[in-house]
This record gives C-alpha cells, structure tokens and sequence, in this order.
C-alpha cells in the first residue's frame, strides 16, 4: 500500500543549519498492518509520518500509493491526503475553524461530501470519539481541554474515511478513560480493514495496539519487525533512547530462570501463565 525506496530527507540544505531528518529508508506498509513507530525526540518520527500523505516531499527517494509515485506531475496529493489521513502531535496546531463541526466536516467538505451525508460523517466522527455531537458541535475547538482537542482532531480525520490513520502521539493528554477508549477504537479501526500507524513514547501502548515496530535513530531505520522481536532486544531498545516497560522487563527476570517462557503484551497474559506453570509444578 505505501512503500519508501530509498528515501532521505534534508532540513535547511544549503545553510550552516542544514541537518538529515531522513536518512536512505527504504520499507513497505500493507493494509490492515498495525504499526509502531518509535524513537527519541528528533530521531525524525514525524518527519517520517509526513511522507507519508505527501506533506514532506523527499529529496532523495520515492513515495510511492499502490504502486504510484505520490510526487509525479500526473498523481493528485488531494486524493492521497484523503486515503492517508495524519493526526499531527499537537491539535491546536491544525486547528482554524470557528466551531467544532466546521472543524470536522472541512475534509469531507473538501472531498466532496455535502448535505446530509456531510453531517451524518462529522456526527458519526464525533460520536467514535466519545462526544455527544449536539453537545459540542457549536463550540469553539480552541475552547476545548486538551483531551478533547485531540479527539476533535482525529474525528477531522476520520470523517473522511480514510484507508490509513496516522497519529503523532494519540493519546498525549488523555486521561485513563479517554485513553482506553481510543487504543480500543483504533483497535476496531484497525479490525475493520484499516491500516494503523502511529507515533509513540509509550513502550505499554506498542505492546497493547501494535502488531509491528519500525524504529528511528538520528533519521535512519534500526529495526522493523514484530512487537514480539522488538521487546525481545533490549539494547537496541536502549539504544534508540527507550526504555521497555515494567511488563516486558518482568519478562526479562522470567527468562532468566524459564527460558521457554512466553511473551505476554500484558499483565493478564503474565499471570495467566504463571497460573498455568504453578499448577503444572503442584501436579
């Protein structure tokens, strides 16, 4: 579905600025892949997402859409940005209309949806996100809590039906509750025949949402593979400036005396296995 060849993306070309956001990274993302891209800040995560969608062109390399070159002089970017859709870091920095719902009907607007089916998208979006639409359509987006602006921003997207979600840190200022219910959303998304690829800090969120890590030192590409493989590697988890998360090291000691001990993407499928060895050793 998307494929780099080769990409590298420079910042500043030219100046005594000038740096590598992007360094030769050739992958493929299928549909339906749900995928974690991790890093330390300025690793070049984001960088990456927006070459996705078109938003960055690369300076070496090519994007390519089923097949297509994103950047041809015959390839439409509007379409593009319609089967990827980007949910940016910071919500506040995509927001511009005066109310909630011209702030989510926008892209189906622009994509051709009107009249009813305008608004049954931009009410659907809401409700997927937890609000109840009559209650928050009239507001300002600026007004909202912090929480609320970035499921405001991923309702914009999804309105528009995308193939592909992209987030920036999805869940950066949600509460507990907030959080659960979009990690659960995005797994329905992703059920439903949506690809899922999303930025994150959080070690215990890739091992809950992601089925596979792609991950970013100093702009070039360390590792991409399964979730299982990644958390199996913690130096290279140290090295691209992360840190593995209670579940996984307590996985780690477990090894250390079982070593046919599982790998569990939480404490439920941990305990459930220490169950299952306790009673084999009483019997």
């Amino acid at each position: 579905m998307i494929e780099l060849k080769n990409v590298s993306v420079t910042y500043d070309t030219g100046t005594v600025f000038q740096r590598p956001a992007i360094r030769n990274v050739s992958l493929k993302i299928e549909k339906g892949e749900r995928i974690a891209i991790v890093g330390r800040v300025g690793s070049g995560k984001s960088t990456l997402i927006q070459l996705f969608n078109g938003l960055i062109k690369p300076d070496e390399g090519e994007v390519l859409l089923n097949g297509k070159n994103i950047h041809d002089s015959n390839s439409d970017l509007k379409k593009v940005r319609k089967s990827v859709g980007l949910v940016f870091q910071y919500p506040e920095e995509q927001f511009f209309a005066e109310t909630v719902f011209e702030e989510v009907s926008f892209g189906p607007k622009n994509f051709g949806f009107s009249g009813e089916k305008l608004k049954e998208a931009v009410y659907n979006a809401l409700t997927e996100m937890g609000f109840q639409p009559e209650e928050v359509i009239s507001r300002s987006p600026f007004g909202l809590s912090g929480g609320e602006k970035r499921r405001v921003a991923i309702a914009s997207v999804i309105a528009s039906d995308p193939d592909v979600i992209i987030l920036d840190e999805p869940t950066s200022g949600l509460d507990f509750i907030a959080k659960k219910r979009l990690v659960e959303y995005l797994k329905n998304e992703n059920r439903s025949g949506r690809t899922l690829i999303f930025v994150t800090h959080d070690m215990s969120e890739v091992l809950n949402v992601a089925d596979r890590v792609i991950a970013i030192r100093n702009g070039e590409k360390m590792f991409d593979g399964s979730v299982e493989n990644f958390f199996s590697l913690p130096h290279l988890i140290e090295s691209v400036g992360l840190e593995p998360p209670f579940i996984v090291k307590l996985m780690f000691r477990l090894k250390e005396k079982y070593a046919e001990f599982p790998f569990c993407r939480n404490a439920d499928e941990l305990i459930l296995h220490l169950k299952e060895r306790w009673r084999g050793s009483a019997s």
